[in-house]
């Protein structure tokens, strides 16, 4: 049985496939033959190009210049790249920034998948148990009115 990507790893997911597919359209755009305005890539190789297409990342293109020539899809695709891969850069510093700013959000991450357990009984023990044996990281709460009820320290 498949299960979901936790909550924690989801934007991390989608952030990986923006940066790959934004680097694949600057690298595509770079082997179609677009010249940039700063730099002579006219017989560099795929290594090169794919150094420089990685580069937008950090540099936005200032480093290598604007697109010119070659097909217009191409220039296109380095157009993208070349607006996209510092607003993925920007967007993972600033999710960072405020990571790091507010550590409550570190420490209260949001329950997914999980089951909540009405009193601390018996029947909430065996359910417990049968459900430790299918699926031991299953998130659980139990809610019980009575702080100091004796199947507490059990069920933690």
């Amino acid at each position: 049985m498949l299960s979901r990507p936790s909550a924690f790893w989801r934007p991390f997911a989608w952030r990986g496939l923006a940066a790959g597919a934004v680097w694949m359209a600057g690298f595509l755009g770079l082997m179609l033959g677009v010249e940039v305005s700063e730099r002579e890539l006219a017989g560099a190789d795929a290594l090169v190009r794919a150094y420089y297409a990685l580069g937008l990342f950090v540099l936005g293109g200032l480093d290598i210049g604007t697109p010119v020539g070659g097909p217009i899809v191409g220039r296109a695709l380095l157009w993208i790249a070349y607006f996209g891969a510092p607003v993925i850069t920007a967007s993972a510093l600033i999710e960072a920034a405020i990571r790091l700013l507010n550590p409550l959000a570190l420490r209260v991450r949001p329950l997914e998948d999980h089951v909540i357990l009405g009193g601390a009984g018996r029947l909430t023990n065996v359910y417990l148990r049968k459900l430790r044996e299918r699926d031991p990281r299953r998130p659980v709460i139990v809610v019980e009115q009575d702080p100091s009820h004796p199947s507490i320290p059990e069920l933690q």
